[in-house]
């Protein structure tokens, strides 16, 4: 089981929507995630704005960078993610919301 986030441009007079990113990640992490304070923002930012999560995912991925050996110990013993891909993640969400603050999130897990 997995994690999609994805960023959409819906039309407000069509409705029409248009992908414009696209990422996938175990659910593995969310142990991560709730540590580092941001499980909320991946998971439950559904039809909201990069705009508004963006301060807390910044937060959170300092606190993860800062901490390593804390969040280490969260990785998962079957092998399914890591502390490095939980970052790679964090920083290529952070750069797409960064460039599209006005998108809207997707969200399906």
């Amino acid at each position: 089981m997995s994690l999609d986030f994805y960023l959409q441009y819906i039309d407000e007079d069509t409705f029409e929507t248009s992908e414009i990113y696209s990422r996938n990640i175990t659910h593995n992490l969310t142990g991560m995630w709730n540590k580092a304070g941001i499980y909320d923002s991946l998971y439950n930012s559904h039809r909201m704005r990069p705009k508004e999560i963006i301060g807390l995912l910044r937060s959170g991925l300092a606190h993860m960078e800062d901490n390593p050996a804390e969040y280490r110990l969260l990785e998962p013993e079957n092998g399914w993610g890591s502390y490095e891909n939980a970052l790679e993640f964090l920083r290529d969400v952070i750069a797409i919301c960064s460039r599209y603050p006005n998108a809207t999130i997707g969200i399906s897990k």
